[in-house]
This record gives C-alpha cells, sequence and structure tokens, in this order.
C-alpha cells in the first residue's frame, strides 16, 4: 500500500485529492523556501529527476518539483541566491558524481587495456612507457605553472609535452608493424568521456547510446557542473579588483571604498583582512580556529555578522587549533590561521608554532593583548606575546596603531608562506582593536614571488658532479614532496634513473612506476637500507632538505669525502656535518628541470647500486609476503597493523595518513610505501606529541568544504599518550561532523623512551609507564564510535568498516612489545625465586632484547606423573566432588575435563579460605561452557606432596610412576608478540627424554588432533642439541586475550601481571609439570 502511494505522490503529486482551486491556493501560498521544495530543482537540474530509470537511478526525489518556486528563485539577484547556497549545494553534488564518474572511467579504462592492449617487444614498450611518463609530468608541470599565472612557461612545457607525443604516436606505428598488432574494425573497445560506459566502435550502437537516456543524464550533469564552476569563478573575480589593487587606489575607488569604513572599529579591518586572503577557489571565505576569550570578542562579533563569509571553527584547546590551521598549511601551501585570547591562550600556542617552523607549514596566528597603557602592568593577562613567541616563529610583531593592520597582517603571510613555510604571530592589544580610525587600507597580502631555476653556474657545476658520479644518490627532503617540485623531480627520474632514499617528511616524491629507483627512508635511527646507500653515494643531490629532518652526522660522517649539493629554496645553514659543496637556491621545480637537461647520466645504474636497491626491495616484500599470509588471534604486532594500512593504501588511491610521535612512527616510516606526494605526512623536526589528530581533521574540513568528505580517506595514527595530549577535540570532530579513523597503538607507556632509557641504564627505565584507557568508552562518550582490536586478523577489516562509518571513528589497537615482555619477566622473577633471566648464546642473541634478559627460565621442575592417567580419569564414575577445601583450584583443560592444581600461596587451607574471593583464580574465569564440564574432577598425585608420598599416591594404580625433571624455558615470539614455552626434559637417571616421551606430559588435544598447539622446532637462543619441544603460541592467543579481557574487566589488568597469568594457563597444556608459581594472580 505504501510503495502505490509513494507511486501515486511521485505521478500526481502529494496533493492529488485536493480539489482543484484549493489546491491552486496551497501552490502559491508555498515558498521556494519551504523544506519540502527541491533545491536542486530551483538551481536547474535535479539528479533525482535526470537518472530516473537509468543505470544511475537514484530513486525518486523526495522534495516537491514546484515551478512556481522556480520562478520565486529565479527572480531573485544573484547576491540574494548566493545568500541562500542552493547553488552551492548543488554543486558540492554534482562534484561528487564528477568524481565517482572519473573512478568508473579509470576502472573501465584499465578493464580495456587488460583485455585489449597491443602486444609489443620489449624494448619498444619501455620506450613507450618512458616517454608516456615524461608527457604526463610536463603536462602536470604546465597545470602548476598555468594555475600561477606563469602562461609563457606553461606553453613551453605543453609544447615539449606536443613533440613527445609525435614522437610517440610515430614510434608506436612502428612498433605495431614490428609486432604485428591489429585489432578487427568493430571490436575497438572505448570509454565514453560523457557517461563512463564502455563502447565499441559500431556505429548503430554508439547512435544508441548518444540517444540514450543517461547519456544525455550524464551531459546535463556536466553542463551545469561547467555552468556553476563558471559562475562561482566569475563571483570569485568580481572581489578580485578591489583585492588585487595597490594601496595606490584611485580615488574615487578609495573614497567609495573606505566610506563604509570611516569612524569604523579596527576589529573590523582584521575580519575584512581575513576574507580578503581567502586563497581558495570555494566562493566561500578563509577557516578560522579559535577559542574564545574577552580580548579578541569584538573580531568574533565581527566575523559572526559576516553570515558565514568567514567559517569559525571553535576548538577546545589553542594548541590544537595551531595544529588544524598548520595542517592546512602543509596540505595547501596558503597559511591557516588560528585566533586566540591573550594571557594562556597565546601562551598554549608555543608548541604548536615551533612545531610548524620547524616541519614548514604555513600558519599565521592571532593573539589578543592586554591594552597597550597595561602591557607594563602586572595585571590580569598581561605578558610579553612578542618576547616569548619570536623565537619559535618566522615573524612575531604587535600592532600599536589601528593604521597599521593591513600591513602587518598582509606581511604576517607574506612571511608564513614565503621560502620554508613557517609560523608567523601578530598581536593585537585590545585598545587597538577596538580603536576608531579615519581610515582603514585593507592590504591585501603580497603572494612571495615566482623564483626562477638556480644560477646557471650553479647548475652546471651540478651536472657536472652528477655525470661523472660513479654512485650518485638523490636525498629528496621535506620540500621536494610539494607537488611542483615532485613532478620535475619524476621527470628527472624518468631520463637518469638515479637511486632516492627520502626522508620521513619527503615522503610520495617516487612515483610507483619508478619504484625500482627508490631506496625506502631515512629518519632517526641509522638502520635503514637506505643509510647504506648514504654510506656509498660519492655525490649526493640534497633537495628540499633541511638538518632538521634527519641529522647530517648520522649519515655524512665518513672519512670518505662525499660531493654534496643543496638544492632548495632557501641557502643552507653552515654545519660541520653538512657543508655542501655546490648550493643551487631558486625554485626546486625550475631547478630540476633546468638540471635535468644538463644530465648525461647512463640509463643503467651501478652494480653497488643495484646491490643496495635489490635489498631495499627484498626487506619489503618479505615483510609485505609474511604479514599477509599469516592470521593469528591474540595480542597485535605492530607490522600486523602496518600491514593493515598497507592493504588500505592498495585499495584505495585517496587515501592519506597523519601520524603522531613514538615507536610506531618508526615502522610506519619504513614499512609503510606511498607513491603520493604528501601521502603520509609526520612530524619529525620538534617531534611533538598530539599533532596526529588535529591534523586530520583540518584535512576532514577542507574534505567537507570541497564536497569530498565522503570519498576522501583520511587515518590519524597516535600512541596511547599522544591521543591524550589532543583527545578532547575529539568532541570537536563530532560538533562539525567530520569524517575521518583515528589509530591508536596502546602499549600502556612512552614505548619509544622507555626503548632509550632501556638502552642507556642496562635494561631500566623510569617515568614511562601509563594507566590502562578505555579509549572505545572514550571515543563514545564524546559520541564518536569505537572499535577495540586484539587479534592481527581483525586490523584490515576493522579499519575498512571504520572507513564507511559517517562521523569520526577511534579504533583501539592492543600492543605486547618486547618491553613488555622484559617488564613482565622482571615482575616474575621478583615474586618467584624459581625464575630467572639467562643471556642465552652470544650467536643467537636478539638486539630487540636486553642482552642478559634473553629468555626466562627454571629448572629441576619435578614431574610425578603422567599427562594420560588425568585423561583417563575422565572416563571413570565420578561420586565424589572435591571442595575447596580440599586445596583444589580448577584450571581450563580439555573441554570435558577439569584438571586441579594445588595453589601454593594459599597455603593451609582452613576457616580463613572463605575469604579467598578476594584473589582473582583461573578457576573463576568462564573460559568453557558449564554444560561441557564434569562437577568432580581427577586431583593430581605428587601435586604438593614428597617424592614419597607421591609413589604411595601411585600405588592405587597398581604401578610406580618415575620423577621426570624439566626445565621450562619462557622466550619472546617476535612475531606473535606473546611468550612462547620450551620444554626440555630429563629421565631419573639425568639422560634427556625424547620427544616422544616429553609428549607423555602434555594433554593429548593439543598435540595429536589437527590444534598442533605443541610443536618441535629449533630453540631460538640455546644450542640443545637439536629440536625442542615446544608450546607454539598461535593457538593460545585467543585464550590469552580472554583471560586478559575478562581480568581486566574484574580486577584491573597490569601487564606486569601478564606472565603469571600466562603460566597459569600454559598448566592446562602440561598439568602434571610442577613448575612453581609462588604468588597468586592478582596479588600487589
Amino acid at each position: 500500500m505504501d510503495e502505490m502511494r509513494a507511486m501515486l505522490d511521485d505521478l500526481m503529486g502529494k496533493h492529488r485529492d485536493v480539489p482543484l482551486t484549493e489546491r491552486e491556493k496551497f501552490v502559491k501560498e508555498r515558498k521556494f523556501s519551504d523544506q519540502d521544495v527541491c533545491k536542486y530543482y530551483l538551481c536547474g537540474l535535479c539528479p533525482y529527476e535526470e537518472f530516473k530509470r537509468t543505470k544511475n537511478d537514484l530513486g525518486s526525489c523526495p522534495k516537491e518539483h514546484d515551478s512556481n518556486c522556480r520562478e520565486q528563485w529565479n527572480r531573485l539577484s544573484e547576491r540574494e541566491k548566493e545568500r541562500y547556497g542552493y547553488e552551492r549545494d548543488l554543486k558540492r553534488w554534482l562534484d561528487r558524481l564528477e568524481a565517482e564518474l572519473k573512478k568508473r572511467k579509470d576502472a573501465n579504462l584499465a578493464r580495456i587495456n587488460a583485455t585489449q592492449k597491443n602486444v609489443y617487444l620489449a624494448e619498444d614498450q619501455a620506450a613507450l612507457d618512458r616517454m608516456a611518463t615524461q608527457i604526463e609530468e610536463l603536462l602536470l608541470g604546465a597545470q602548476v605553472k598555468g594555475e600561477r599565472g606563469d602562461v609563457d612557461g606553461a606553453e613551453i612545457l605543453a609544447d615539449q609535452a606536443d613533440a613527445i607525443k609525435e614522437r610517440r604516436d610515430a614510434l608506436q606505428r612502428d612498433a605495431d608493424t614490428r609486432s604485428g598488432n591489429n585489432i578487427t574494425k568493430g571490436l575497438v573497445q572505448s570509454v565514453c568521456p560523457v557517461s563512463g560506459l564502455i563502447l565499441n566502435d559500431e556505429e548503430g550502437r554508439l547512435r544508441d547510446h548518444h540517444s540514450g537516456r543517461n547519456y544525455n543524464a550524464w551531459k546535463k550533469v556536466h553542463e551545469k557542473h561547467a555552468e556553476l564552476e563558471e559562475k562561482f569563478e566569475k563571483r570569485r573575480r568580481s572581489r578580485q579588483p578591489e583585492r588585487s589593487r595597490s594601496p595606490r587606489r584611485r580615488r574615487s575607488d578609495r573614497d567609495d571604498y573606505s566610506s563604509s569604513r570611516r569612524r569604523g572599529h579596527a576589529r573590523e579591518g582584521i575580519e575584512k583582512k581575513k576574507t580578503e586572503d581567502d586563497d581558495s577557489e570555494e566562493e566561500e571565505g578563509q577557516r578560522v580556529f579559535t577559542l574564545p576569550g574577552a580580548k579578541i570578542d569584538r573580531v568574533l562579533e565581527a566575523i559572526r555578522a559576516l553570515g558565514g563569509k568567514i567559517e569559525l571553527i571553535l576548538c577546545r584547546n589553542e594548541q590544537s587549533a595551531a595544529f588544524m590551521a598548520a595542517g592546512h598549511g602543509r596540505r595547501t601551501g596558503s597559511a591557516g590561521v588560528v585566533l586566540v585570547t591573550s594571557g594562556p591562550g597565546v601562551a598554549n600556542l608555543t608548541t604548536s608554532l615551533i612545531t610548524a617552523t620547524c616541519e614548514g607549514d604555513a600558519v599565521v596566528a592571532i593573539g589578543g593583548a592586554v591594552p597597550l597603557s597595561q602591557r607594563l602592568k602586572r595585571t590580569h593577562q598581561s605578558m610579553d606575546n612578542v618576547g616569548i613567541l619570536r623565537p619559535v616563529c618566522k615573524y612575531a610583531v604587535e600592532i600599536d596603531s589601528p593604521l597599521a593592520i593591513g600591513e602587518v597582517i598582509g606581511n604576517a603571510f607574506r612571511n608564513a608562506e614565503e621560502g620554508r613555510p613557517g609560523a608567523a604571530f601578530v598581536s593585537i592589544p585590545m585598545d587597538v582593536m577596538v580603536d576608531e580610525c579615519p581610515e582603514v587600507h585593507i592590504m591585501t597580502p603580497v603572494k612571495p614571488p615566482s623564483m626562477g631555476p638556480g644560477n646557471r653556474e650553479s647548475l652546471d657545476a651540478a651536472a657536472a658532479a652528477l655525470n661523472k658520479a660513479k654512485q650518485p644518490l638523490i636525498l629528496s627532503g621535506g620540500l621536494a614532496s610539494t607537488l611542483d617540485a615532485t613532478i620535475a623531480l619524476r621527470a628527472l627520474l624518468s631520463i637518469h634513473p638515479i637511486p632516492v632514499v627520502s626522508t620521513f617528511q619527503g615522503t610520495g616524491t617516487v612515483a610507483k612506476e619508478m619504484a625500482y629507483l627508490y631506496c625506502g627512508r631515512v629518519g632517526i635511527c641509522r638502520n635503514q637500507p637506505g643509510d647504506n646507500l648514504l654510506e656509498s653515494a660519492d655525490c649526493i643531490l640534497a633537495i628540499g632538505y633541511d638538518v632538521i629532518e634527519y641529522d647530517a652526522t648520522l649519515w655524512n660522517n665518513s672519512k670518505e669525502k662525499k660531493t654534496i649539493i643543496h638544492l632548495d629554496a632557501i641557502p643552507y645553514d653552515v654545519d660541520n656535518n653538512y657543508c655542501p659543496d655546490i648550493e643551487v637556491v631558486g625554485s626546486i621545480a625550475e631547478s630540476l628541470r633546468e638540471l635535468t637537461s644538463r644530465l648525461t647520466l647512463s640509463a643503467s645504474l651501478s652494480p653497488h647500486e643495484n646491490e643496495h636497491l635489490i635489498e631495499a626491495k627484498k626487506q619489503r616484500d618479505e615483510f609485505l609476503e609474511g604479514i599477509e599470509v599469516k592470521h593469528v588471534d591474540g595480542l597485535v604486532h605492530p607490522l600486523d597493523i602496518v600491514s593493515g594500512l598497507q592493504k588500505v593504501s592498495d585499495e584505495f588511491d585517496d587515501v592519506t595518513y597523519f601520524v603522531d610521535m613514538g615507536s610506531f612512527h618508526i615502522w610506519i616510516a619504513r614499512y609503510l610505501v606511498v607513491h603520493r606526494p604528501r601521502q603520509l605526512v609526520n612530524t619529525n623536526g620538534q617531534q611533538t606529541l598530539g599533532v596526529a589528530l588535529p591534523w586530520a581533521m583540518s584535512a576532514a574540513f577542507d574534505a567537507k568544504k570541497n564536497g569530498t568528505d565522503m570519498t576522501e580517506k583520511l587515518i590519524s595514527v597516535s600512541g596511547d599518550g599522544g591521543f591524550l595530549f589532543s583527545a578532547a577535540e575529539l568532541d570537536t570532530a563530532v560538533r562539525y561532523d567530520l569524517n575521518f579513523v583515528h589509530i591508536i597503538f596502546d602499549d600502556m607507556c612512552y614505548n619509544m623512551v622507555k626503548v632509550q632509557q632501556e638502552k642507556k641504564y642496562h635494561g631500566k627505565s623510569c617515568a614511562v609507564n601509563l594507566g590502562a584507557v578505555d579509549f572505545v568508552k572514550f571515543a563514545e562518550s564524546m559520541g564518536a564510535t569505537g572499535f577495540k582490536v586484539t587479534d592481527a586478523k581483525d586490523v584490515y577489516p576493522t579499519i575498512m568498516k571504520a572507513i564507511g562509518i559517517k562521523g569520526p571513528v577511534v579504533i583501539q589497537i592492543m600492543v605486547l612489545t618486547p618491553e613488555e615482555f622484559v617488564e613482565a619477566g622482571d615482575f616474575l622473577v621478583r615474586n618467584c625465586p624459581t625464575w630467572s633471566w639467562e643471556s642465552g648464546d652470544d650467536s643467537k642473541r636478539w638486539s630487540f632484547l636486553p642482552r642478559n634478559k634473553q629468555y626466562l627460565t627454571t629448572k629441576n621442575v619435578p614431574c610425578f606423573r603422567r599427562a594420560s592417567a588425568i585423561e583417563s580419569y575422565q572416563d571413570e564414575p565420578q561420586n565424589q566432588s572435591h571442595d575447596s577445601e580440599e586445596g583444589y583450584d580448577y584450571l581450563p583443560g580439555t573441554s570435558n575435563a577439569k584438571h586441579s592444581v594445588y595453589d601454593i600461596d594459599q597455603g593451609d587451607i582452613g576457616e580463613d579460605e572463605k575469604n579467598a574471593e578476594d584473589i582473582l583464580d583461573i578457576s573463576n574465569l568462564d573460559i568453557v561452557d558449564e554444560e561441557e564440564i564434569d562437577e568432580g574432577a581427577a586431583p593430581c598425585a605428587g601435586v604438593g606432596l614428597t617424592e614419597s608420598q607421591n609413589q604411595v599416591a601411585g600405588d592405587h594404580d597398581a604401578s610406580v610412576i618415575l620423577t621426570r625433571k624439566y626445565t621450562l624455558i619462557i622466550s619472546y615470539d617476535k612475531y606473535y608478540q606473546v611468550p612462547r614455552v620450551w620444554l626440555i626434559g630429563y629421565k631419573e637417571d639425568g639422560s634427556l627424554l625424547s620427544h616422544t616421551e616429553i609428549m607423555e606430559d602434555v594433554i593429548g588435544d593439543y598435540h595429536d588432533s589437527g590444534r598442533k598447539t605443541v610443536t618441535i622446532e629449533q630453540h631460538p637462543h640455546k644450542n640443545a642439541g637439536g629440536s625442542v619441544v615446544s608450546i607454539h603460541p598461535c593457538q593460545h592467543g585467543a585464550v590469552m586475550k580472554k583471560l586478559s579481557s575478562l581480568i581486566a574487566g574484574e580486577k584491573g589488568f597490569n601487564i606486569e601481571q601478564y606472565m603469571v597469568l600466562f603460566l597459569k594457563f600454559i598448566s592446562s597444556v602440561v598439568p602434571t609439570i610442577e613448575y612453581d608459581y609462588t604468588m597468586a594472580f592478582g596479588s600487589p
């Protein structure tokens, strides 16, 4: 019935039952601004209507299409239409449709190329690929120059691309002849540029397609999209003359402008300045991140009065607000803006602004201040704003007159964006902000001038050095990862294949098809494959490199002389380890293009270069293959998380990562492969905690403004410590409905600091351990979505699920690191004297564990009875039940029986046993279903008894059980990130037990069935005469996970106690081997 009613509504209108006379009256009373009126229809195109009954059918439009309302809309002026924003909403939808269509066209084109691609000879194919890359780079370069107004430069590059196209077409014809390619007429397929569908060249099919509804719907979409783009461009240009004119305007223009400003407040000049600083292609103004305060409330009121021309973002703290503004600056090159109040508001900017200056992020910070007459007094929030922030900024001034507002803010933007970008700060005293002035000239900041290439002599010298080098190398720094510099670098590499390493900031500069030239990233630790290449290179071309990215003392301290070429937009700072022989200062992109034309390098690499490149690729491939094929329950290795992120990158081209500082930062920097400039955004200059979340939010604001918030994938990553530095901004993300995913590496400590301390202080650390936080509940309390991951196999699916959820999503991933293994082992040794640390064989020592703490061991552990005796007991009649007063605690073993083990910590069992509930015991954990467990349980002979007593206990079986002795070893399994037990057994005469004999002391389910929990392998630390029986972690990870979570829920789980919990579980596998744990789990 509802479907029929909806169909009639669609055909006849919702008011079909209203009499005609009343219906006309009703229609006349409706206004175009009513909620039930389709705003897309008003603007001239409703996608619902156009795509009806096509392959792209969007369903029926939920709003009314009223021609009278459209007439009302058309009578409005362009200014009034702009104020309503309906056309902007339509354009955003059309932007999304165009983006989806582009993906479809690309996918269909790839399908055609895969099924209909001509096959050429190898040398012809290589030449065609090389020419295609050159054409692409030249056209991208022409586009960049055109956007910057360099028409002549754009034409030169376009002409070069056309010349290469002609040579490519000629080569392709010759290649077709040589390879015998010929595709029959009528079978040639192509992608329709309008609809994105796959077509063949048959005339009848083409004619039908071009007259079809789907084709014409897409044609209207393209036409409307182009019309709206042109309209917004005209609106933007209509404001351009006022912005672009110099202060020396014609008198009439100045009078017209200043008439509305005379006697106006200086604050209005400030907000006008921000509006005119807009660099976006959209019609909206600048975005300002802020926290309110009395010293800036006049500015906030002026922004509010503008009615949305300036987007105001209310943040939770000033540091994060400035991080968001700086994030905008890094991505776009145009300075982001942050506005804060006086006193603590300004002081809280310090960390953010020094980070922006060191990282090269353009940001302009505006801070309020006390009136000029009070700045030298000890009054409320009085302090020297400029004195505090000058050391951390490129430019820091205080305005002392409203007449200077325009020029000061103009210079702030200019300084923030030119050369190596950074932070600029402007302090505005309260009296200056509200003072009246006769006239204010709004001075648009002049963009930094477009630089040309470096001087000819430097370029010639650089080319000569590279041409004669035996092992040249390119070091790609942060400024090399800008779009135009990346285009120029890729063009150089396509002609002259030089090996490349990059700093952590210089990511994505090498194209995917040139990945064989890339030797990875370098930074922080001198242990990367790229470091080997830096060591062996005799000539290094450092592009856009700053020593703060990777200290030169770590890579340029060899006695052998290297020729270093500094190619950058600014001169280098003299350093003992970085004093280049040749300096090329100018536009990085232009200098690279000039350098490319001067190089005469061979197209082949030297054997030594190949060796390092092959080794780098081998390490990456081994990692990817190794992680991809193994899915294991239990704690998550950091590389499992990187593997999940890599799969996301392979799935989506538009994913961007924002990485905080921590030990995970090194894992990601080494192994995550990206091929888009600044696709991986990280901090290394100040190594600031708490940057990733605000950076991702800044990108989400831009995506929302551009209409790509549901298609662009934004993922930020931090540790549990770094996340809480800016976690309050999760509320901001929820309030503004931002779409991104934040991943937390949760190891409950400042792991990177802890590792350094333990290396310096012989395995000891201090002030690094953190408490457990339920980040899922934290996220949900803010209104966000939260997930918790404890299994490696769940990492990628959880990320993919989170990407599809609207709004911010937090993923907490639990990580057990080698450092935590040592911490848990120390706890075991302190509380259980029978256990001790061992160093093992020098040849098998692991570098990620302390030298004297390679594994744990306990020796001479008695075993009085075989496990088979316990297993056979489950088949006997159970007429008696054993109370806790008998001294038995139940442990999970096989699915059909419980195995009792005496807990030494309980001592003599008596009346005090009734109060034992305060001690959490393994018997209370619901690991198996109650229905599957017998109420009775077999006591283990010999548990808690002397050897002679055990002989008596065995007499009831009419046999004497010989006592065995075991050495138990606990090592750290690097892949599975969990402890691993090894068993070495001895007979009464001291001879070694065979593997078969050891298996007699293991519950059969763990080695006889397909579970294969107990395996026979080589010991990682000892030469134990061959292979050793091991309790493999591949199966017990899931149980350990559940044990940990249950205990955490009841008592609170400290990572130190992990080993004790682990041993309690292992007793279910080898219940008759009586290793001693002299404390009850959960005791202090």
